[in-house]
């Protein structure tokens, strides 16, 4: 069966929403609350810069090392 566009769309959106809040939930476990600008700035990345912070995290030793 052939998904329309939008369907597509949504399904695209809702994985970045799923990654959005499981970095989020990363970094919080990790350093603490995140501030309303870190939020922002991290809700604006594209996909790509996304993914490389989550692996970044893994070694990063403070927020400000992740562009945040």
């Amino acid at each position: 069966m052939r998904q329309s566009s939008v369907v597509n769309e949504w399904i695209d959106e809702g994985r970045r929403l799923a990654n959005l809040e499981m970095l989020e939930a990363m970094l919080t476990t990790k350093f603490g609350p995140l501030t309303d600008a870190n939020l922002e700035t991290l809700r604006q990345l594209p996909d790509d810069r996304l993914k490389a912070m989550a692996l970044q995290l893994l070694t990063a030793k403070s927020l400000a090392e992740l562009g945040l």
